[in-house]
């Protein structure tokens, strides 16, 4: 069977298609601002895992990593 890294894009659409199902079930709030801005942020958190924990873009992968180095030691420093 052929891996999904073959297929070029196809790894990108499926991740994109399973999370804009996922925030379209999410419940309405009750203003239209406060509703844009939770679904927004489900959808980039949920959207970005994704292509983090996939693998998809080595770039995007280095970059998160990166971050999560600075945070991580900027955690341990404040303590």
């Amino acid at each position: 069977m052929a891996s999904i890294h073959l297929l070029p894009g196809l790894s990108r659409w499926l991740a994109f298609a399973w999370v804009w199902l996922f925030a379209r079930m999410l419940p309405d709030a009750s203003s239209h601002v406060v509703n844009l801005f939770y679904k927004s942020a489900v959808f980039t958190i949920l959207y970005g895992s994704a292509i983090w924990k996939f693998n998809i873009s080595p770039d995007i992968n280095h970059w998160i990593d990166l971050a999560i180095s600075k945070g991580t030691s900027l955690l341990k420093k404040s303590k």
